[in-house]
């Protein structure tokens, strides 16, 4: 198996269960010395959670998971403005570029790259914690969001791509959240189960 880099806080990354967790950091416990990473589900309670780094790292147990996509238990998602770094770190510099002279496009290519940077709206979005409130944002600003925004969230919330214009695609995403709150409400309360989160427990995932 390849080397991995550890996780850094603010990184995303998708279980092979495909569920989306963003990384809070990388910990060492006092009396062993040992590292765990602390993460937060992006879904459901938004529950914190802490697992040995070693485990978070490791390969998916294939006679267990035989059927899984993925080849890690964790695999990190890359957020669009890292995508577009990683594109543009890879694109050759051209002459006009190099000599620090603005080529032609230059202005046409910035325009692009500002919409593609996630909007205000969307940050609101992730750094909401309660479900009820990303779903108020997403109502209010669904005209606001533009179609790098909508892919982030399918991302990060493990959901299908609609189809439609914007403010459809939005509308769904909206229904679709709402039905998930739901399901797990019902879940919890139909098993009993206290879901508490912190830093003391393992999540059984």
């Amino acid at each position: 198996m390849e080397k991995r880099e550890n996780p850094r806080p603010g990184e995303l990354y998708r279980h092979f269960k495909n569920r989306m967790y963003q990384v809070i950091a990388v910990a060492r416990d006092a009396e062993t010395r040992r590292l765990y990473v602390v993460y937060q589900a992006l879904y459901g309670g938004f529950g914190v959670w802490i697992r040995p780094l070693e485990n978070f790292m490791s390969p998916v147990d294939r006679s267990k998971y035989p059927e899984s996509v993925q080849d890690w238990r964790f695999e990190r998602v890359l957020r669009e403005e890292e995508r577009q770094e990683g594109e543009a770190s890879e694109r050759p510099v051209t002459e006009e570029e190099a000599l620090g002279r603005e080529c032609p496009d230059c202005a046409s290519r910035k325009e692009t790259e500002s919409e593609k940077k996630p909007s205000a709206l969307l940050l609101r979005f992730l750094d909401a914690e309660d479900p009820a409130l990303q779903q108020e944002i997403l109502t209010a600003g669904r005209f606001e969001l533009t179609q790098s925004d909508l892919n982030s969230i399918y991302t990060i919330c493990g959901l299908p791509e609609a189809e439609g214009d914007i403010a459809a695609q939005a509308a769904e995403i909206i229904q679709s959240l709402r039905i998930r709150e739901r399901y797990e409400v019902k879940r919890r309360s139909g098993s009993g189960e206290q879901r508490t989160s912190g830093f003391g427990r393992t999540e059984d995932v």
